[in-house]
């Protein structure tokens, strides 16, 4: 019979094994990564209006960064492949996109009390993205057959409207609505002049074998059509 005490030392490793395993999985991603660590970590819900529609979507967003022993070697980041667009379909079949990084005050309020109305915080003035980190959204056609994009300024007045933009802590992992909205888009290849930044192909970092190609058109070309 194998004495108690070796059946401890026996077991102690899976123990060890099997806990790690339920803080990992329990954990926000990046949590016990030794390159990455994260700022924030939020649920965002965000209304616009297209015509004389209202849309809504929702995403759980966590901005993530190199841990600062590490920056100068981990250039690239720590970029999250969920969470950074909210995805807004119309009848037509467009698809707005709307990136979901905070202004630094609104971070600094959904820090401080867990929650912040974006737009209110990051705006002079009410509906006004002006101090919002990103300049831009996009707006694709279509859904179904994603073959051009275009940017549209956030800051200014058009036949999209953004309504609100609600930002709430969370503890949930990120994730978004984009494979119910417009699943194609995680098949497309976003094709871009000389600005990678301000455009899709910077958010959309995951998806399957891209077999829809899409064009870039002028600013604000994709808005002239006005959903009725």
């Amino acid at each position: 019979m194998i004495p108690e005490r070796v059946l401890e030392l026996a077991f102690a490793p899976l123990v060890l094994l099997i806990g790690f395993g339920v803080v990992y999985w329990a954990s926000p991603p990046t949590t016990l990564n030794p390159l990455c660590t994260y700022v924030s970590q939020y649920e965002l819900q965000g209304t616009i209006r297209v015509g004389g529609e209202v849309l809504h979507s929702t995403v759980y967003r966590q901005r993530s960064i190199s841990r600062r022993w590490v920056a100068t070697i981990n250039y690239g980041g720590c970029p999250q492949r969920y969470g950074t667009l909210l995805s807004f379909k119309a009848r037509d079949g467009r698809v707005f996109l709307v990136p979901t990084e905070l202004c630094g005050l609104a971070e600094r309020v959904l820090l401080d009390i867990g929650k912040v109305d974006v737009l209110r915080t990051c705006s002079a003035k009410l509906g006004k993205l002006s101090r919002q980190r990103e300049k831009y959204g996009y707006v694709v056609s279509t859904a179904d057959n994603p073959t051009s994009w275009s940017p549209f300024e956030l800051a200014a007045n058009g036949p999209i409207t953004i309504v609100s933009m609600l930002a709430t802590a969370t503890k949930k992992w990120p994730g978004d609505d984009l494979e119910s909205v417009a699943p194609n888009l995680l098949k497309t290849q976003f094709v871009f002049d000389s600005s990678w930044w301000n455009s899709p192909a910077r958010f959309v970092l995951r998806g399957e074998k891209r077999t829809f190609r899409a064009t870039k058109l002028d600013i604000g070309t994709g808005l002239r059509e006005t959903v009725r």
